[in-house]
Order: C-alpha cells, then structure tokens, then sequence
C-alpha cells in the first residue's frame, strides 16, 4: 500500500492510496462510488467518471 499526501489547489488535504499497481481512488471513481474533483486531481478521474456515467454505476 502506497500512500502519498498533500495540499490541492482549493487548500483541502489531497491524498494518493494505491494497493499494488490499482489507484484507488480510480478505482472508486470507476465504480461509480466517488466523484473526480478536477481541480484537485488535474483531471486524472475524468475518463474513469466518464466511464461511470455510461455504464449508470453509482453516483
């Protein structure tokens, strides 16, 4: 497990966990089970959102 910390741009505390080689907050997005917040995250989620969306998972 990989953790990484930080600040993002709106000033909240922003973190990174992967287990392995998954990211999981991609893996949450994906899912449906969170959303990307592109301010902080760069954009990094929007395909796996986008993904989300079309497949009517979750959020």
């Amino acid at each position: 497990m990989t953790l990484q910390a930080g600040c993002g741009r709106s000033l909240r505390a922003v973190a990174s966990c992967s287990v392995g080689c998954e990211d999981l907050a991609q893996w949450l997005v994906r899912h449906g089970l969170a959303l990307d917040w592109p301010r902080d995250s760069g954009g990094r989620y929007v395909a796996a959102q986008e993904e989300a969306r079309r497949s009517e998972r979750g959020m």
